[in-house]
């Protein structure tokens, strides 16, 4: 029974080996919630260290995003370092700020985010029809 995952484009792949959170020299994919963009990418890290490195980047960049770039830039009052720079140009992240699904998914595990959101008035009073998260008062 072995492991196999589909590609957005239609090729499929079987995982040739077991692998955990502490496997290293690993080629590895993520797809997008919205299922409609693959990344590929390699590490020496363990899988957990490069998920950690994806999601932490991937927060940052959607918070810049949702808050504005100069807001963020005036917040941090520090310039970005090169690692951060080069996360800034990857594919992966440019995608997902423009993504709803991944927006979406950033904003039910961050709902203090809700707040940058614009939105209608008519979506406010009926977000019980747009799953939006109730406001807090």
């Amino acid at each position: 029974s072995a492991q196999k995952h589909r590609f957005v484009n239609g090729y499929e792949t079987i995982l040739n080996c077991p692998t955990t959170c502490t496997t290293k020299n690993i080629l590895y994919a993520l797809t997008c919630p919205c299922g409609q963009y693959d990344y590929i990418g390699y590490t020496s890290l363990t899988l957990d260290e490069q998920l950690k490195y994806h999601r932490e980047h991937s927060n940052r960049i959607m918070h810049e995003f949702i808050l504005g770039s100069e807001k963020n830039t005036q917040l941090q009052q520090q310039t970005k370092s090169q690692e951060e720079l080069t996360a800034d140009t990857m594919l992966l992240y440019k995608h997902s700020i423009r993504c709803p699904s991944a927006i979406q998914l950033f904003l039910d595990c961050n709902p203090q985010y809700w707040h940058f959101v614009p939105m209608l008035k008519t979506e406010i009073q009926d977000s019980s029809t747009n799953n939006l998260p109730s406001m807090p008062s």
